[in-house]
């Protein structure tokens, strides 16, 4: 069976830790007022807080990490490049180590995701714009080092690695069925990973990460679900 070529293209960010390294940070001038949501694949040193540096002494922003869904929305008031520390302390401090996580933000509503890396000395950074990534909406982002194809319904796409498809729900779809297939490493054949069917409310956002799965050299889904959250 051929993998079709069609790609559409998405605008997913990779940044600090994956092809970005030592960003320089901005002056104090550009200092703008951001809104983040943070969610991660997994935990570093059972730090499940971080706080993200406002300035020296300057109170920082406390961030909740869930593995599961996307964390409230929270404020950040400073440079584009946000670092973040495993303590308070470390994030006040007027020469403060080097950050478990970095990364530029790309818009002022920007939602990231932290991976840790291989060595557990702090996380791997991607991000997405939520202008980008609708509610109502499933965005599936390619990990993995290998091109994988989504049918979502009668739509068929390829993901090629470090790239994401984000698939709109028209009004008044319940579920539609889904299946992830990869290309065998030892075979180079096709094969499916999963068969199910997915559903999505208007008031949520699903984000689908596709990583690599150590067990069998294919891949595996990670989910992380966001809830609008209604303005008063």
């Amino acid at each position: 069976m051929m993998l079709p070529i069609s790609i559409r293209k998405c605008g997913l960010t990779l940044l600090a830790g994956m092809f970005a390294c030592g960003v320089a940070s901005a002056a104090p001038e550009d200092k703008k007022i951001y809104q983040i949501r943070c969610a991660a694949t997994g935990i570093v040193g059972g730090h499940h807080i971080l706080w993200l540096r406002t300035g020296v002494g300057k109170k920082p922003v406390q961030v909740q990490l869930n593995t599961r869904v996307f964390s409230a929305p929270v404020k950040y008031k400073g440079v584009p490049v946000a670092q973040f520390f495993p303590t308070k302390a470390d994030a006040m401090a007027e020469k403060p180590p080097k950050p478990i996580a970095e990364v530029k933000l790309t818009g002022r509503s920007v939602m990231i995701v932290f991976q840790p890396r291989k060595d557990a000395s702090g996380y791997e950074v991607s991000t997405t714009a939520e202008k980008n990534f609708p509610f109502g909406s499933f965005r599936v982002v390619n990990f993995s080092k290998d091109k994988v194809r989504m049918d979502m319904g009668d739509k068929k796409r390829v993901i090629p690695p470090a790239k994401s498809i984000t698939y709109r729900f028209l009004k008044g779809n319940k579920a539609l069925p889904v299946s992830i297939i990869v290309r065998s490493a030892k075979t180079g054949k096709p094969r499916y990973v999963r068969r199910s069917n997915w559903s999505i409310a208007p008031t949520q956002r699903e984000l689908v990460l596709l990583l690599p799965n150590p067990e069998n050299g294919l891949v595996r889904a990670k989910h992380f679900v966001d809830s609008k959250i209604e303005r008063e």
